[in-house]
């Protein structure tokens, strides 16, 4: 059993890392966000439903943003969402909602310290 600890171990530390790493991108652009408000102006897709929001820069450029990855319709045509942009890239925006901005990051990390634990735990005590 300790080689099948030695896998949990290994595939623990592997995902903290790339958690670990998805957190400090994810703080690192947020340093240079700017926050702003958008509207829903559209829904994509038939199963992955897609808001398409379009917000203004604070240089008066108007930006049509379509979500990745979306699972659900949230909201209506003409609801205000907020939103963060880099301002050097506009089209770099996010939902401005901590579980949209650091759910993956956190999930992964939380997930592979749970890994690690227990191939440390299946290693030490050879179970």
């Amino acid at each position: 059993m300790v080689l099948g600890g030695g896998v949990f171990l290994a595939l623990g530390l592997i995902m903290l890392a790339f958690g670990l790493l998805l957190v400090m991108r994810t703080l690192r652009s947020l340093r240079s966000a700017v926050t702003i408000t958008g509207t829903i102006v559209d829904f994509r897709g038939s199963e992955d439903i897609q808001r398409v929001v379009e917000f203004k820069t604070h240089e008066g450029n108007t930006v049509r943003w379509t979500e990745t990855g979306g699972s659900r319709q949230q909201g209506r045509v003409g609801n205000d969402i907020p939103m963060k942009y880099n301002p050097a890239k506009p089209n770099q925006a996010r939902i401005a909602r901590t579980s949209d901005l650091s759910l993956g990051g956190s999930a992964l990390s939380i997930s592979g310290l749970g890994f690690a634990g227990l191939g440390l735990v299946l290693v030490i005590f050879g179970v």
